[in-house]
């Protein structure tokens, strides 16, 4: 730049958007070999810019790199950076690309003192993955934050999650089943869940979940379901804005308990504006070839607005068809539902070869038994 005009010379110490990864650090390939560690070269790189840079209004400062406790003194230089820089859109992933271990004492602690509303920040979405939280005793919350994302705390022996954020729209959180307390007032309109257990998360999906994200417009959630399981506790709040539900659905259990899916129609009396549905599925369990379907078990719960459901995953089981014609029965606006054998939940996706069976399972019971003259005209089966 110099070449061509000395006025150009330190434009770049003033570039709003700073984004250091593997991709944007790397050198040559010709020359990695007569270098340092890529882990040095790293660090090394950004303090190199980090030092030339003015202290100016940043809209996005972006670290993602495999680092660890012992490289505190430069983690803490680029975030102090960050904040002093004003930062609006900040990304500290030390997330490793294989291996990683469970030692608490290994992660680096995020200083969130720096971003918070008595510090004048102007942080409005903070990603943080591979971190140590810890909460200091004047931390005064954090009033532009509009976007929060959460990966991989949960080595921090994470146990209660409690949001000071009133500008908050949209809410990710992969972690296992905790309480999440988000303070008043809430204008949070989007919000993505994982959900990382080994038991059946019914419960806390639609009692503590709900209860904290009673707001929402548009909400996703990954979580397991057991088939023996078969009680659940209703929640006394009610998901009143809520339009677009994404379900992605681990089930496991025994094939001819799986009637117990049956307690998802609870979403009809849930969600009393929901639009749209999508059911992603996969179960771990073989399906078994159903003949008839037992009368309704559940009480009739007409619903109004409900106009697309989307089943993948389908696979033939009691729980999935009784599932579906409960809600071609009570979903009164009804334009549409399609069911797909195939999974597509992105969280556990079997061979083609262990599920091609399965898949034929699902398509033929839904043929038989659901591919009748009351349904035709909303059900399209894949």
């Amino acid at each position: 730049m110099s070449i061509l005009s000395r006025k150009w010379r330190r434009l770049w110490k003033c570039y709003p958007k700073l984004v250091f990864t593997r991709a944007t650090m790397r050198s040559s390939d010709a020359m990695a070999g007569h270098q340092k560690p890529l882990r040095t070269r790293f660090i090394r790189g950004i303090n190199s810019v980090t030092r030339q840079l003015k202290s100016v209004n940043l809209n996005k400062f972006v670290v993602k790199f495999a680092l660890r406790k012992r490289h505190t003194p430069h983690i803490d230089r680029w975030i102090n950076f960050s904040a002093k820089s004003r930062t609006k859109h900040v990304v500290l992933d030390l997330c490793p690309r294989r291996r990683f271990s469970a030692d608490t004492d290994d992660r680096y602690s995020f200083p969130l003192h720096l971003f918070n509303a008595s510090s004048g920040s102007c942080v409005k979405s903070l990603r943080l993955g591979y971190v140590y939280l810890t909460l200091s005793p004047d931390l005064g919350g954090f009033s532009n934050l509009k976007k929060l994302s959460l990966h991989k705390v949960q080595f921090c022996s994470l146990t209660k999650l409690d949001i000071q954020a009133p500008n908050l729209t949209t809410f990710v959180f992969d972690d296992y089943m905790i309480p999440i307390v988000l303070g008043e007032p809430l204008k949070i309109s989007e919000a993505t869940i994982s959900l990382f257990a080994s038991s059946d998360c019914f419960n806390y999906v639609f009692r503590d979940l709900v209860n904290a994200l009673s707001h929402v417009q548009s909400l996703s959630i990954s979580f397991g379901l057991e088939t023996e399981v078969t009680r659940f506790v209703k929640s006394p709040t009610r998901l009143t804005n809520l339009r677009h539900l994404v379900l992605k659905i681990d089930i496991s259990g025994k094939a001819e308990t799986a009637g117990e899916l049956l307690r998802l129609t609870y979403l009809l009396e849930l969600a009393p504006v929901l639009e749209e549905l999508v059911l992603n599925m996969s179960s771990f369990t073989s399906a078994n070839h159903v003949q008839e379907l037992s009368e309704d078990v559940y009480q009739p719960h007409p619903h109004s607005h409900l106009k697309t459901v989307h089943m993948t995953g389908f696979y033939g089981l009691r729980g999935q068809l009784e599932l579906a014609r409960y809600l071609l029965r009570n979903a009164t606006s009804l334009n549409r539902m399609i069911i797909d054998p195939m999974v597509r939940n992105h969280w556990h996706i079997p061979p083609m070869v262990v599920a091609k069976v399965n898949m034929e399972i699902g398509e033929w019971a839904a043929i038989s038994l659901l591919w009748t003259k009351e349904f035709r005209g909303v059900l399209s089966i894949l």
